[in-house]
């Protein structure tokens, strides 16, 4: 396979601004969780399933310790408004688990 060039990346880059409808795209839900514990389920849970069975999990685990899922839109909430993830090691401990 031969590398791609300046040239064939701005041939691509064009393509994709005449083609795609970017400025309807939205990303989802996804990527903007609350906080970093979020994520990490989200990626440990990840591997190998279907993405349906990770958003109930990342969603029940929010429900069972009260937890706001997503972000309001794109802003970051303030650290003190986040699970941490000193929080989220403590919750092991309060279901009996061992880490």
């Amino acid at each position: 396979m031969l590398p791609t060039t300046h040239k064939d990346n701005d041939k691509i880059t064009e393509f994709c601004a005449e083609v795609l409808e970017l400025e309807n795209t939205k990303l989802p839900s996804e990527y903007y969780y609350s906080s970093l514990p979020l994520c990490v389920i989200d990626s440990v849970f990840s591997i190998g399933v279907r993405y349906e069975s990770v958003k109930n999990t990342v969603s029940r685990f929010c429900s069972y310790f009260n937890l706001n899922q997503g972000r309001r839109g794109t802003e970051i909430l303030d650290i003190s408004e986040q699970f941490s993830i000193e929080e989220y090691l403590s919750s092991f401990e309060s279901l009996g688990l061992e880490i």
